[in-house]
């Protein structure tokens, strides 16, 4: 009888465990707090914005970045899918979320977002520092620092 405990409450640990999504983008996973922004003027980043007080923060999780804390045009949150490879993340789609709906940000002069070093609807970016406390973005635009919140 105890035999048969055991398995089934083995089984039903492993049927509970399995149904949870892990993290699938290892240390990129998680909320990010835009700390600083190096905007580039002439190939360095000589122009520095702190952004601790402004509240900006990116939520990262499965194919999704939630962006807020500034204005979109509309609403506080803006919706990102991404690419994320080696030192390489991708911004490859933009969204401005509402509560009923989310609306694709098609124009590539979008600029409600250069405040915190995104000129477009799109970006890409090399991982200068990636770990469990500090990340840095860096484009051809700006460099963006960040810490883990």
């Amino acid at each position: 009888m105890a035999k048969h405990l055991i398995i089934l409450t083995v089984c039903t640990l492993l049927l509970t465990l399995s149904c949870e999504k892990l993290p699938e983008n290892g240390k990129l996973d998680g909320w990010w707090q835009v700390t600083e922004v190096q905007f580039a003027r002439n190939g360095a980043y000589d122009s520095i914005v702190p952004m601790k007080e402004q509240k900006i923060f990116w939520a990262v999780q499965l194919k999704l970045i939630s962006i807020t804390g500034i204005s979109n045009g509309t609403t506080g949150e803006t919706l990102c899918r991404f690419h994320y490879a080696g030192d390489r993340l991708q911004l490859t789609e933009m969204y401005v979320h509402h509560r009923d709906r989310d609306d694709r940000i098609t124009d590539p002069a979008f600029s409600a977002l250069k405040a915190t070093g995104i000129d477009s609807n799109q970006a890409d970016f090399t991982i200068e520092t990636l770990d469990s406390k500090h990340m840095q973005l860096r484009s051809d635009f700006a460099r963006i620092v960040f810490r883990k919140f």
